[in-house]
């Protein structure tokens, strides 16, 4: 047989099997499932609209199918927008296959469309529809219901409730509900509950909590954030205020909650309306309600005006000042000034001024000066004062080394080069050198 009738005996078997395949469709509704069954009805090989089949299958397009087993090949689009059939084996679609479950291998060059999708996906469009189990793949998207296995998608995933496993996306992931396991996106990962490791070049956003590894080259935020949080820019308290940010943080920018408690390091600030606790490191400040712990700033440590619960407290280093509305306690040390308006107390070094409106106790040394009291409330200095100008407006328990020593009444001594008491008789008042209560 030579070339020319080799090639007419194909050309004549593909006319007849299209023949034979386009003829089922032409008959009446009876035959809608009519078929080439090789070697028996239901088994071996099928060419045709089979509605139950197992081995190999091959049809141009499904139409009411319930049950195939083996390998299903389709070379059109679904007849129908909802199907009914099982696969098992592999679903091989040259558009998209589409099944109610499909378990086993799964590949089409637009879509993989199924209720229930198990086993490996392909497609060069996009995967979904339902739950996903498995490995999927695809350029364009994954979608579903409940997203489970390793997903890797050219640009998007989403997810109506939950995203479990390993999953890439060339932009971002959208989850209605919980994301957990290892997650990136160069773009954003939205949730309202992530927990894992999840990285993002611009957003990684959670409404509820997140927790584990997390990673931003912009914008972490949740509502409570625990773990290793890493920030490119801010940390806390953007669309979604935080409530709790704890474990430890990273940020270019600014850490800012509530509440932070943990090991904070951000190149600008730290920041909480109700308590910092822990080490806190920050370029240029830390503000809170409540610090407590070791709390470094290139400017400032300070303490916000509300009312309640106001205090520093442990070891805060600051370049410029140290400051609360309310305590500051332990060991404060400043390149300008430490200032406790209720009670400065434990061990404190300024490098210009150092003060309270109420009370010092402890050790106090400063460049400049150091003040208790106001005009019109006096305080109390417990401990040592040691600084060019000591001055008390109320009493003085211990000793003031200084250039001007002065308070109003001494259980203690004062030394330098003025001494002034205004509590004591005549010419005691002020003394040089050395002074104490002489009545």
């Amino acid at each position: 047989m030579n070339r020319k009738q080799l090639l007419l005996t194909a050309q004549v078997s593909i006319l007849i099997f299209f023949g034979i395949v386009t003829s089922s469709y032409s008959q009446d509704t009876t035959a809608i499932y009519s078929s080439l069954d090789i070697p028996v009805k239901g088994y071996g090989i099928s060419l045709g609209n089979s509605r139950t089949f197992t081995g190999l299958r091959i049809n141009f397009y499904d139409y009411r199918v319930q049950r195939v087993t083996g390998i299903n090949i389709t070379l059109w689009a679904p007849a129908e927008e909802k199907s009914d059939a099982i696969i098992k084996g592999a679903a091989i679609g040259v558009f998209w296959p589409q099944a109610k479950q499909i378990s086993g291998l799964s590949a089409g060059s637009i879509a993989v469309a199924a209720n229930d999708l198990r086993g490996i996906s392909i497609s060069l469009g996009v995967i979904g529809k339902g739950n996903c189990t498995g490995i999927q793949t695809a350029g364009t998207g994954v979608t579903g219901i409940k997203l489970r296995g390793i997903t890797a998608t050219s640009f998007f995933i989403l997810s109506r409730e939950k995203l479990w496993g390993i999953q890439t996306a060339g932009l971002g992931m959208i989850v209605g509900n919980e994301i957990s396991g290892f997650q990136m996106a160069p773009v954003g990962i939205r949730g309202v509950s992530l927990s894992g490791i999840s990285i993002t070049g611009i957003l990684l956003s959670s409404s509820k909590t997140m927790r584990g590894i997390q990673s931003s080259f912009f914008l972490l935020e949740s509502k409570r954030i625990s773990g290793i949080s890493i920030g490119g820019l801010m940390i806390g308290n953007g669309a979604i205020r935080t409530n709790l940010i704890q474990g430890i943080q990273t940020a270019g920018f600014s850490i800012l909650g509530d509440s932070i408690r943990g090991f904070s390091a951000a190149g600008f600030t730290v920041g909480g309306t109700k308590l910092i606790q822990g080490i806190q490191t920050a370029g240029f400040s830390i503000v809170g309600n409540s610090i407590r712990g070791f709390s470094a700033a290139g400017f400032t440590v300070g303490g916000t005006k509300n009312r309640n619960r106001r205090l520093i407290k442990g070891l805060q280093i600051a370049g410029f000042s140290v400051g609360s509305e309310g305590n500051v306690e332990g060991i404060s040390i400043a390149g300008f000034s430490v200032f406790g308006a209720q009670k400065l107390k434990g061990f404190t070094l300024s490098g210009v001024a150092a003060g309270s409106n109420k009370n010092i106790t402890g050790f106090t040394a400063a460049l400049g000066w150091i003040t208790v009291g106001t005009k019109t409330t006096e305080g109390i200095l417990n401990g040592v004062s040691l600084s060019a100008i000591n001055y008390i407006n109320g009493r003085q328990n211990g000793i003031a080394i200084g250039l001007l020593n002065k308070a109003n009444t001494v259980r203690g001594v004062q030394i330098g080069a003025f001494n002034i008491i205004t509590s004591n008789p005549g010419l005691t008042k002020i003394l040089p050198l050395f002074n104490t209560q002489f009545r």
